[in-house]
């Protein structure tokens, strides 16, 4: 990583001679490297590593660390890189409360212990909402003087807060994952959550209005989709659960019939944003758990569009 705060990291991962292919896997997914197509990815992003208790120790909450060790593994074999993910929806405020200046060395310390542990290949931040606070910057800009030259920094944001995110920090990431979905959800009445539009939007405000590189700017795409209504077995519902019962997921972004409205990205839809992404810096999945298996898998259109 770069030590200046002024230009935006030059890692050897820019090269864009092949498009990059990001995916998170959570870990109360199956981690088991037999059921991902990794051939398919060129990074991994295991979330969430999560801070354990009062002191600084950092682990993957849900998995035994030889499961998380097979699949670095494997990835591995197939030259993906595999990073941990920190923060998220729901543990971005136990991040957030190990970033004050009395601490925030001894959590970089004890994150540069978990990429040692498991031989990772650096740290995703994925700090969310009201979490992103004045220790944000600080704790970018040590993380990203500590963390080795062949070690990547990258983040997951979303445009609603971007102003949020200081240029001091934006500027140290080598990869940025744009959340361009939950335009709309459980929290908002029934609408479109990951349109081809609002990704466009998403992606210029980051590279047009705050200068980030194209080539390293990452869209992201929803493997799920919101349910609104009486009739939804969910609120949330896997791209595989929604095919399962409404086969006509595989072609439509809303569905709507007796007491359901449904978004989504279907496989067309994931194949017009896996085009677009050639353009930028490539595409990122939340999450591959969610995916169908088989000729009905979405990594399987992404994979086809490289």
């Amino acid at each position: 990583d770069t030590d200046t705060d002024t230009d935006t990291d030059t890692d050897t991962d820019t090269d864009t001679d092949t498009r990059r292919v990001v995916g998170y896997l959570p870990t109360y997914r199956s981690l088991d490297p037999a059921g991902i197509d990794l051939s398919a990815l060129t990074h991994l992003n295991i979330a969430f590593a999560t801070p354990t208790g009062a002191g600084n120790e950092v682990e993957f909450v849900g998995a035994t660390p030889a499961a998380i060790q097979a699949l670095v593994d494997a990835a591995h074999a197939e030259d993906v890189r595999v990073l941990a993910s920190i923060g998220g929806g729901t543990g971005s405020d136990l991040v957030a409360a190990k970033l004050g200046a009395d601490n925030v060395d001894a959590f970089v310390a004890a994150l540069l212990a978990l990429v040692a542990r498991y031989d990772l290949d650096g740290i995703d931040v994925d700090i969310e909402g009201a979490a992103i606070t004045t220790t944000y910057a600080p704790f970018v800009l040590a993380l990203s003087d500590a963390l080795g030259d062949d070690q990547l920094l990258t983040a997951a944001v979303a445009s609603w807060n971007g102003a949020d995110i200081p240029d001091a920090a934006l500027a140290r990431y080598d990869l940025l994952h744009v959340m361009a979905y939950d335009h709309c959800g459980t929290w908002s009445d029934a609408c479109e959550h990951a349109p081809v539009a609002a990704a466009e939007a998403d992606l210029a405000y980051w590279i047009d209005d705050r200068g980030y590189p194209a080539d390293q700017t990452v869209l992201g795409v929803p493997f799920y989709g919101y349910c609104w209504g009486g009739a939804c077995p969910a609120s949330t519902l896997t791209y595989a659960e929604l095919l399962a019962r409404w086969p006509a997921a595989a072609n439509t972004d809303w569905l709507t019939g007796d007491g359901y409205e449904i978004s989504l990205n279907s496989a067309a839809t994931i194949g017009v944003k896996a085009a677009m992404a050639e353009d930028y810096g490539g595409l990122m999945i939340w999450e591959l758990g969610q995916d169908a298996a088989g000729a009905d898998s979405l990594l399987g259109v992404v994979a086809g569009a490289r």
